[in-house]
């Protein structure tokens, strides 16, 4: 960690031990955990960063026609609002055509950016790919099932579901977080030290991802790469990616033009081409089972801030 991460988290520890949770100085806290966040993701932007392990390929199929840098929609508005909030990639689709596509650059059509917590969509709408061939039972049921390894009491219920719409009272920390971003999944002693509270109210944490993809990869019995590639890359058509496979929560490199695809089998309820992707079902299912969290934050152009309320959904 480095100097400025260290200082940062020695003045929210110093808070904490002065003035613990008082509400009032709740605030406070939530803006030092996100100074610590932003700068714990700028170690971890790039393809090439230090602090990511090794990115493994998802195979995909050539771009059919190249990427347009200029597009029918521009305006000095546009550029301005581009400029300002420091954006590497926009692409806006209108009736099923790009009507603007910029890139930053060095954005290399997107392959260059960690698309972070959107990977956690990706993870999803495997879950429920995996539900439908039958490798998992139903988001109702007990992860124990799956990763037995886990202490979690028999009289206490933590569901897949539960791990998707980060209800699964689990307390993880920067450690789980390093590991796993380096390439490294949790051992089966390290799953078996996580902590579940009782509590099972709306808490944040990337590594109750990092279990859902441990629960494909194990109900699959192959790299969360090729279990991708398989059910969604292949499918859909798209270019060439990469990822972490140990992470399960963040660090897919792809195309902003497969994400354009991906947001696309959303609106279409799991279809494409006429073929289905993913049920229909779970499509509508989470789009429309949005969790309601007192506080939730959000971090643009340089700057964090915690809104009183805000809505997750299941896919992320």
């Amino acid at each position: 960690m480095s100097r400025r991460c260290c200082l940062i988290a020695t003045a929210l520890f110093i808070t904490l031990a002065r003035f613990g949770f008082m509400p009032a100085k709740t605030m406070l806290l939530n803006q030092l955990k996100m100074e610590v966040n932003d700068h714990l993701n700028s170690l971890i932007t790039a393809p090439d960063s230090a602090s990511l392990g090794v990115l493994m390929p998802i195979a995909g199929q050539s771009p059919t026609n190249a990427v347009q840098l200029s597009a029918n929609l521009d305006s000095d508005l546009l550029n301005a609002w581009i400029a300002a909030s420091d954006t590497d990639v926009l692409v806006i689709q209108r009736h099923g055509t790009i009507v603007h596509e910029s890139y930053a650059d060095g954005a290399n059509n997107g392959l260059s950016i960690n698309t972070m917590s959107m990977t956690k969509n990706i993870i999803a709408l495997l879950i429920g790919i995996a539900i439908d061939e039958g490798h998992i039972t139903s988001e109702d049921s007990q992860i124990k099932r799956y990763i037995p390894e886990l202490q979690i009491d028999d009289r206490h219920s933590v569901t897949v579901g539960a791990l998707l719409n980060h209800r699964s009272g689990l307390k993880s920390g920067l450690r789980e977080l390093r590991q796993t971003l380096q390439g490294e999944a949790l051992s089966h002693t390290q799953l078996a030290s996580l902590e579940f509270s009782k509590e099972q109210a709306f808490r944040y944490d990337n590594i109750n991802y990092h279990l859902l993809s441990q629960i494909l990869t194990r109900a699959y019995e192959e790299l969360l790469s090729t279990i991708i590639e398989e059910k969604l890359w292949r499918p859909l058509g798209l270019a060439p990616a990469k990822i972490v496979d140990s992470a399960g929560y963040c660090c897919l490199f792809a195309t902003a033009r497969s994400w354009l695809v991906l947001g696309q089998l959303y609106l279409d309820r799991g279809m494409h081409n006429g073929s289905p992707v993913v049920a229909k079902e779970w499509i509508v299912k989470m789009l429309s089972k949005p969790e309601t969290a007192n506080e939730f934050f959000v971090q643009t152009t340089g700057f964090s801030r915690v809104t009183d309320t805000d809505t997750t959904s299941i896919a992320g």
